[in-house]
C-alpha cells in the first residue's frame, strides 16, 4: 500500500507522531493508500510556512516571464507524471482512468481548436436563434446531446 506524507514548506514529511489514515477507493471500498493525518501542530506549521513564503514577496517580485516559466515547469511536471497522477485520482475518487486522464489530470494535450467540441457549453458561442422557452423542446435537445448522461440519452454506454 502506498504511503504519502504531508507536504509542508516544499517537502514531504511525516505527520506529528507518525499518524496516518487510510484512503478508500469508493468503487471497490478497499483501502489503496495511507496518508499523513495532520495534527493541529502540523496545520499550524503548514500555515506558518505558507505565510512566510507569501510575506517574503518571492512570487510577487517575479516578472510575468519568470512566473510563466515557473508555471510551465509545474505543467511539465504534471504532464510527465500524468499517468501516475491519473491512476491515483481514479483510485481516490473511484472513477475511471479515462476520466482521470482527460478531465481531472491533464495528462494528455487538449484537443486543438479545430477539433469538434463536445457540446455548446464548451464552445461558448452564442446562437443567433432565439432560445426555446418550451421545456419539452429543451429537454428533448439535451437528451440527444453527446454531453448528456447516457440515462438521459436513452442509451447505455
Amino acid at each position: 500500500m502506498k504511503e504519502f506524507g504531508l507536504f509542508i514548506n516544499g517537502r514531504f514529511e511525516a505527520a506529528e507522531g507518525g499518524k496516518t489514515m487510510e484512503t478508500v477507493n469508493p468503487a471497490t471500498e478497499e483501502p489503496w493508500a495511507k496518508v499523513g493525518k495532520a495534527s493541529r501542530n502540523d496545520v499550524r506549521k503548514a500555515i506558518a510556512a505558507a505565510k512566510k513564503s507569501f510575506d517574503s514577496g518571492v512570487w510577487r517580485s517575479k516578472s510575468k516571464e519568470e512566473r510563466a516559466k515557473v508555471l510551465e515547469s509545474v505543467a511539465a511536471a504534471i504532464m510527465e507524471r500524468g499517468e501516475e497522477l491519473a491512476a491515483a485520482e481514479a483510485q481516490d475518487g473511484g472513477g475511471t482512468i479515462r476520466k482521470a486522464s482527460f478531465m481531472d489530470v491533464p495528462a494528455r494535450p487538449a484537443p486543438s481548436s479545430s477539433s469538434p467540441r463536445c457540446c455548446a457549453r464548451a464552445s461558448r458561442k452564442r446562437s443567433t436563434r432565439k432560445p426555446s422557452r418550451s421545456p419539452a423542446r429543451t429537454s428533448s435537445a439535451l437528451s440527444r446531446s453527446a454531453c448528456a448522461p447516457a440515462s438521459r440519452r436513452g442509451t447505455s454506454r
